[in-house]
């Protein structure tokens, strides 16, 4: 395939190890759901989205 996209620079350092996780081409190596929601990036979003409700 194409190989894996650019991450943006101006992405916070939480946010490009979170990216890295997601966009793993080997999947012994990628992390699964759960293992992505509980990521630091992935619990701040979700804190985010719940004061905006």
């Amino acid at each position: 395939m194409g190989g894996t996209p650019t991450i943006p620079e101006n992405l916070s350092a939480e946010g490009k190890d979170f990216l890295k996780y997601c966009l793993e081409q080997d999947p012994e190596k990628r992390w699964s759901a759960s293992q992505l929601l509980d990521h630091p990036f992935a619990k701040v979003c979700n804190q985010l989205i719940a004061v905006k409700e």
